[in-house]
């Protein structure tokens, strides 16, 4: 796997949204699985350093939120309580940094 921050953004999404259809929770196999390979590619371009480690820095924060808003989403549609302004809080920290990612390569 060799991704710029830009296509490790976009992957997210896209396997965010599949997520989110399949009212998956953040614990599945399947967002799992996804969650750990990304989560070691992001760690090693974490520890080469210089302009890209920082962004990649910004994209596993951008994973954890999505991450937060899946389980958030999945205890909502399953009729469970939760904290309805943090999921509010998530999903606009989501879209504050949706763009961020369009001006990396």
């Amino acid at each position: 796997m060799a991704l710029s921050p830009k296509q490790a953004a976009d992957l997210i999404v896209f396997e965010g949204g599949k997520a989110l259809a399949g009212n998956l929770s953040r614990y599945s196999f399947e967002w799992g699985k996804f969650s750990v390979d990304l989560n070691r590619y992001i760690r090693e371009k974490v520890k080469e350093e210089g302009p890209v480690a920082g962004k990649f820095k910004r994209v596993f924060l951008y994973w954890t939120l999505w991450s937060e808003a899946i389980e958030c989403a999945h205890k909502k549609k399953r009729g469970r309580r939760i904290n309805n302004q943090h999921f509010e809080s998530v999903v606009q920290q989501l879209e504050e940094m949706k763009g961020e990612f369009n001006e990396t390569a």
